[in-house]
C-alpha cells in the first residue's frame, strides 16, 4: 500500500516538472518575438504575452480598416526597432479578436494598447505614428 502512495507521488512530481518546463518554454517563446509582430491566435495566447515585465504593445485592428493598413508598415518597423518591448496584433474579424477587443473595451480601429506587468499603462487610438513611438519609446526601457 506504501508503495503505491510513492509511485503516485512521484508521478505527480514528474507532472508538474514537466508543466513547469511547458510554461516556461511557451513564456520564453512569446517574450522572444525576434523583433517581429506576431498575430495572436487565441485568447490565451494574449494571456502568456502579457506576463512578466517586458513592454508588450498589443494593436486591435480590422483587415478591411484604412488606418489599419496605414499604420501596418510603421508597426512593422517598430518591433524592429524595439526588439526589448513584444509588439502584437489582434484581429477583430476574428471571433478571439471580437472576444479580446470587448474585453479590453476597444472603441476604435486601430487602437495600440500598452502593457507592462500584465496591467494596461497606455493607449493609442488612431493612426497616430509619432505618438505611438513616443509612448513605447518611453517604456520599453
Amino acid at each position: 500500500m506504501k508503495r503505491s502512495y510513492m509511485v503516485g507521488a512521484m508521478l505527480v512530481v514528474a507532472l508538474i516538472s514537466v508543466a513547469g518546463l511547458m510554461t516556461s518554454k511557451l513564456t520564453s517563446k512569446a517574450a522572444n518575438t525576434g523583433g517581429k509582430v506576431v498575430e495572436i491566435q487565441s485568447v490565451g495566447e494574449l494571456d502568456t504575452h502579457l506576463k512578466g515585465n517586458k513592454l508588450v504593445v498589443v494593436k486591435y485592428f480590422a483587415p478591411w480598416c484604412g488606418f489599419c493598413k496605414k499604420m501596418e508598415p510603421v508597426y512593422d518597423k517598430l518591433a524592429s526597432e524595439y526588439p526589448n518591448a513584444t509588439l502584437v496584433k489582434v484581429d477583430f474579424t476574428k471571433d478571439h479578436g471580437k472576444q479580446l477587443a470587448q474585453k479590453a473595451g476597444v472603441g476604435g480601429f486601430p487602437t495600440f494598447h500598452l502593457y507592462k506587468g500584465s496591467k494596461k499603462v497606455d493607449e493609442v487610438i488612431g493612426a497616430n505614428e509619432a505618438g505611438l513611438r513616443e509612448k513605447i519609446s518611453a517604456r520599453a526601457a
